[in-house]
């Protein structure tokens, strides 16, 4: 929904450019939309943050 809803902004070109809000704004009419996409990359993060020997999260990725 929220990547729909900018490609429908970046068609709109110079009419958004007229109208944009306050960052403080913005955040606060897609802040629910961000949390969800927050917590999907979170558990995209630990599904390859997985040490070999421990079988815990570290917080790094290693790309071997």
């Amino acid at each position: 929904m929220f990547l729909e809803r900018n490609k429908q902004m970046a068609k709109k070109g110079a009419d958004v450019k007229q109208t944009q809000l306050k960052p403080e704004i913005l955040k606060t009419l897609y802040e629910n939309e961000i949390k969800k996409v927050a917590k999907i990359m979170q558990k995209r993060f630990e599904l390859y943050d997985t040490d070999k020997e421990t079988k815990g999260h570290s917080g790094l990725i290693s790309f071997e």
